[in-house]
């Protein structure tokens, strides 16, 4: 009788903790309400999504109004483009005007420093963590692409940019790229990567500081070049010496080597040495946006034929850029941080619950909804 009494009472303690579990139920019993809290109360975290998007975004005015005739931004899906520039996902509350708004300004920003030429630009984000900004003008044609890794970093893609014959030396393209590198610093770019194979584009980009993206790529590059200076020591117009010096160079392991090329100012032809060994050549390179040799390379060129007046202003301005970047960092490193602590307060809560429902005797199923697991 005493067994058989235990057992009657274990199944009222069920029986009257499954009637509890049905009064909780919401409507159409497809769902209970949420418990209350077992485990110690823990602080909510802030919200992990803000309206506005991170400090450090451009906001120097436009030097030219008339620079951008038009962006087009029918084509941008505006949670993609906020998670893209600030690595943060839009809520349904945040307003998308303001982040349409922030994309016009970051659109107008990449190409301010072109003056005389006047650009339609079009903004295009999908649901592939990537956003494209297209430049067209008169002779004129650029492209860049944003993309937000799983790490949480970002990069951006030079997809191409071509200027007409009677366009080139200008400096349009060094207009472009020192707004371009001015507005990758203020968003935290961590590379920045290119496809040289546009005629002077194996030339210009190592010229520009960029360097092949791995010993790889350098390696297969280094073969194409010693292939021309082979050709140039057969046709008499470099020496033996010279010829040996550019094989040792290319048969290094550092992709960095390839500026030594790029220098080479020994005359061929109408041009120099460098341009001969690498225009036309097709390799993919890419600059780190944390790598001072790098972005010292980069800055001599941009700066070059600049007072040096002009030169200290975009001095400051980037050491100022860089602080904001190092900011944004560590807020994004915080926020994730907070995370992390309500995922495992949600886990504790969860074994928690399941430990209650022991005692109570309450037995999960093959056939128990989900939602009552």
């Amino acid at each position: 009788m005493a067994l058989f009494a235990l057992d009657t009472d274990r199944s009222e303690v069920a029986r009257r903790a499954w009637e509890t579990r049905r009064a909780n139920m919401g409507p159409g019993g497809q769902s209970p309400a949420p418990r209350a809290p077992r485990a110690p109360a823990v602080e909510s975290a802030p919200a992990v999504v803000t309206r506005k998007l991170p400090n450090g975004l451009p906001e120097r005015r436009i030097k030219d109004p008339k620079n951008i005739a038009r962006v087009d931004t029918a084509y941008t899906h505006m949670p993609t483009a906020y998670y893209v520039l600030s690595g943060q996902h839009l809520s349904s509350g945040a307003s998308e005007d303001e982040v349409r708004a922030q994309v016009e300004t970051i659109a107008k920003s990449l190409v301010s420093d072109a003056d005389g030429v006047s650009f339609t630009a079009s903004v295009n984000a999908s649901m592939s963590r990537q956003m494209s900004f297209q430049y067209t003008a008169p002779g004129v044609t650029v492209s860049r692409r944003f993309t937000r890794d799983q790490d949480g970093k970002l990069s951006v893609y030079h997809a191409y940019f071509t200027v007409s014959a009677d366009k080139q030396g200008t400096g349009l393209a060094k207009s472009v790229l020192r707004s371009s590198f001015d507005t990758y610093t203020k968003l935290g770019v961590d590379y920045v990567k290119v496809g040289a194979n546009l005629d002077v584009g194996g030339y210009a980009w190592a010229r520009f500081g960029f360097k092949p993206v791995d010993e790889h790529e350098w390696s297969r590059l280094g073969h194409s070049v010693r292939s021309r200076a082979d050709a140039l020591l057969d046709a008499g117009k470099i020496s033996r010496q010279k010829h040996a010096e550019i094989a040792n160079i290319t048969r290094s392991s550092n992709p960095a080597d390839i500026w030594s090329i790029s220098d080479q100012k020994d005359k061929v032809g109408s041009g120099s040495l460098g341009s001969s060994l690498l225009k036309g050549l097709s390799w993919d390179g890419k600059i780190d946006m944390h790598d001072s040799a790098q972005l010292a390379r980069l800055s001599a060129y941009l700066s070059k034929g600049d007072d040096p007046a002009k030169a200290a202003q975009r001095s400051r301005a980037a050491a100022r850029s860089d602080a904001a970047r190092r900011a944004a960092q560590v807020r994004i490193r915080r926020q994730r941080k907070r995370q992390q602590a309500e995922r495992d307060a949600r886990m504790r809560q969860h074994q928690e619950n399941r430990k209650a429902d022991a005692l109570l005797g309450y037995r999960y199923s093959p056939s128990t909804p989900r939602s009552l697991r």
